[in-house]
């Protein structure tokens, strides 16, 4: 896994994320990551069920992502804040879009400095809202270019 590889070697990495209620896998993983050096002091438990996504390969090798965002989709722009205040300019902020807050999210991080890496998968009507030229990177397949 590359998040615990570059914390093995003296990299300081944060891994931040919404569980849900009895989240008994998502438990699982934050030990894992917190055993293995990644900081996890961010990880909360929400209200409803963890989100999840379904991704489906045809014969061609094209793909489907179906997203249920759950809990990460209850993300507020206090807790952005309060995560945000923890970094420095020159940190690197990897997202996908698959949680709430994100024009927030990008807009404040690149306030503060922060190189953003923006993969936009799955790729909804939302993206055209968002604050791309923000993005010191983005990441993204040939039907995600084309969209």
């Amino acid at each position: 896994m590359p998040v615990i590889g570059h914390a093995a070697n003296n990299g300081h990495l944060s891994f931040i994320y919404k569980l849900g209620q009895n989240d008994f896998l998502g438990t699982v993983l934050t030990d894992i990551l917190r055993e293995s050096g990644v900081d996890t002091d961010f990880v909360t438990v929400g209200d409803g069920p963890s989100g999840h996504a379904v991704i489906q390969v045809d014969p061609s090798g094209q793909n489907c992502i179906l997203l249920f965002g759950g809990c990460n989709q209850e993300i507020t722009h206090a807790e952005i804040d309060r995560v945000l205040a923890r970094f420095q300019a020159g940190d690197y902020l990897i997202l996908q879009n698959e949680i709430n807050g994100l024009d927030h999210l990008m807009t404040q991080a690149a306030r503060r400095g922060l190189r953003i890496v923006f993969n936009p998968s799955p790729i909804d009507e939302s993206i055209s809202r968002l604050p791309l030229g923000e993005a010191w990177l983005l990441i993204f397949n040939e039907i995600e270019g084309a969209a």
